[in-house]
């Protein structure tokens, strides 16, 4: 199947664009015990949204610009910190004013949009408009082509990516269960950093290591081509994802770009759930930087300190004493954390134990790293019309 210029149909054509809208904050009985699902761009990470962060009242819903909108509606983050990014209501809900909503067209199945405006992300992206918030505006999705297929053939597209979909999500669960065995360990070598039973020795964190705030770019420096830009979503169940990567065209200092074994932390992030979030490092492909939002932690603790930040310890410190939702991660933050510091004979006993966990959590990280090519090449593909050539004629 070799899809024609005339197959393809802009999507203003094919759907009703809308947005929502966000009720008054000033009004609590907008807010207080609602039972309407409100959908924001902090919500937009996985495929099918089945509930949401927050919720609404009616009077909320009839007094302001937001509106409900049908289960299969495809949403789209038209800007902020997860701007590109698309779900499935899997619900009826309401969204605020940041999210595109594709009203259900019979056309075209949700999923086979939700997987094309995937492939077109970085694309979108760039075509955001705006210096300090670019904006994917409705008027730029409306311009947008797609092609159209007939049901039989989207359906054969979506049921392949999402079987690979499917094995990614697997290989993260696994990866997933090998942290919360390392944790385990942690906490029977070093004890409850909170309470430091064993004695040793409280640190700054600045003493043992270094730290530096990512990348700055502009959404016309985004690019098909060029050095990969590592942000809070490539960060999934502690370990590096490359499912969902952007690049650009930029020239980066080599102090910005991340090593082996480095720790990268989420440092700020609309959703206060993920500010904190790590990954270490591993050996990589190519070269790499990392975004604004994120920070890289240096030090030959690695090990140590990578766990210890997936500990609650670290989250009660950066909340401590703080009265409203903690969404960022700032360097003074980080200056001010105190930690135990176990000799490193010990960490490196605790290094030898997590060896075989470690090991098993490498082989899986690159079966992940596979997958993830498979299905970024298998989406180029699929709506290039290079798949399923005998079927789908």
């Amino acid at each position: 199947m070799i899809l024609l210029k005339k197959e393809f149909v802009k999507l203003g054509e094919l759907y009703n664009i809308t947005s929502g809208g966000t009720p008054s904050r000033k009004n609590n009985l907008y807010y207080e015990k609602g039972t309407i699902p409100w959908i924001k761009t902090g919500d937009l990470k996985k495929m099918y949204i089945s509930e949401a962060s927050e919720y609404i009242t009616q009077l909320g819903l009839e007094n302001s610009s937001a509106k409900m909108f049908p289960k299969g509606t495809v949403l789209l983050a038209m800007y902020g910190a997860t701007i590109g990014n698309s779900s499935i209501l899997n619900i009826d809900a309401a969204t605020n004013q940041a999210c595109a909503a594709f009203l259900p067209d019979n056309r075209i199945k949700p999923e086979f949009l939700y997987y094309y405006l995937n492939r077109i992300k970085n694309k979108l992206v760039a075509l955001g408009v705006g210096g300090a918030q670019p904006n994917i505006s409705i008027s730029i999705l409306k311009g947008i082509e797609i092609p159209l297929l007939t049901l039989n053939e989207q359906e054969k597209i979506v049921s392949l990516l999402n079987k690979s979909r499917a094995l990614i999500e697997k290989r993260q669960a696994q990866i997933a269960a090998l942290d919360e065995l390392t944790q385990s360990v942690f906490i029977e070598m070093f004890g409850d950093p909170v309470t430091n039973p064993n004695g040793w020795e409280i640190v700054d964190l600045k003493e043992i290591a270094e730290y530096f705030i990512g990348l700055t770019y502009k959404p016309n420096d985004v690019s098909d081509e060029g050095i990969v830009v590592l942000r809070s979503s490539n960060i999934q169940n502690g370990v590096i994802d490359l499912n969902d990567i952007v690049r650009v065209k930029k020239e980066v200092n080599d102090k910005l770009c991340v090593k082996q074994n480095d720790i990268l932390m989420c440092s700020r992030n609309g959703s206060a759930r993920l500010v904190g979030k790590v990954a270490l490092i591993p050996e990589l492909e190519e070269k790499m930087t990392f975004g604004a939002f994120m920070t890289i932690i240096r030090s030959e603790y690695y090990n140590y300190l990578y766990n210890y930040f997936q500990n609650i310890a670290f989250r009660r410190q950066i909340t401590s004493g703080a009265t409203t939702t903690i969404n960022q991660i700032t360097k003074k933050m980080l200056d001010s954390i105190r930690l135990p510091l176990p000799p490193m004979s010990l960490q490196n006993e605790f290094a030898h134990k997590v060896e075989q966990i470690q090991y098993n959590k490498k082989i899986l990280q690159t079966s992940l790293l596979e997958l993830n090519n498979l299905y970024n090449a298998l989406i180029q593909k699929a709506f290039k019309g290079e798949l399923f050539h005998d079927n789908l004629m």
